[in-house]
């Protein structure tokens, strides 16, 4: 008879936190930029349409996200899915860094 584990191991453990972690950081940079668009509006930076035309690509990306990476999941082990995905993500980040005046977060890399 085999033995029942109780819990998670430390790779479970560490793939739910890098999951986690992953998750929370994309939620609260979509929760902020709707926090901060009336103000954006009233101190004129952007107009409406443009900060509909950034919450449209947060859904949108959000929707083309969910289709391939649920082609990806079936094809693809987990552990290294993820670890791509949080490269790739970091990555992307540091490009968009790239483009703003003083890309000191990314280290100035780009």
């Amino acid at each position: 008879m085999g033995k029942n584990r109780v819990g998670f191991g430390p790779c479970e453990k560490r793939l739910f936190l890098l999951c986690w972690t992953a998750y929370f950081a994309t939620y609260i940079c979509r929760l902020n930029f709707s926090a901060v668009m009336p103000e954006l509006n009233t101190l004129g930076l952007f107009t409406k349409a443009q900060m509909a035309s950034v919450s449209s690509c947060f859904f949108i990306t959000y929707g083309v996200g969910q289709f391939i990476n649920g082609f990806l999941g079936d094809r693809i082990a987990p552990r290294r899915l993820r670890g791509a995905a949080v490269f790739l993500g970091d990555e992307r980040l540091c490009a968009v860094d790239g483009m703003v005046a003083d890309p000191a977060p990314c280290g100035g890399v780009l």
